[in-house]
């Protein structure tokens, strides 16, 4: 009887590690995305290496823009990170607490 009352647990672990592989995918393609564009931004910034041609412009607004498209790509990263591990927690605390409720139910 055993293995019967282990069935809900095995589909509800099944049901939420496929939430969770979507959810944990989907955060790392987004960080990866935004640290690329991070990436490439800092290309385009004036004085971003030694060696690097900067393009002239008429006033700062071009290096402004730049600057803020950064902070936004560095936003984006920083919160695709955080919500990655706060999932990946979340799935130790759920397969913890499975794990646990079912010897105490089977014991």
């Amino acid at each position: 009887w055993a293995s019967a009352a282990a069935l809900p647990v095995y589909v509800a672990t099944l049901f939420f590690g496929t939430l969770f592989c979507g959810a944990s995918g989907s955060l790392a393609r987004r960080a990866g995305a935004q640290l690329a564009a991070m990436q490439d931004i800092a290309g385009q910034l004036p004085n971003a290496g030694c060696g690097s041609a900067a393009v002239a412009r008429a006033s700062g607004a071009g290096q402004r823009l730049l600057l803020a498209r950064y902070r936004r790509a560095a936003e984006g990263a920083s919160r695709a990170n955080f919500l990655l591990a706060a999932a990946c927690k979340a799935w130790v605390s759920l397969r913890v607490t499975l794990c646990s409720s079912f010897l105490v139910a089977a014991f």
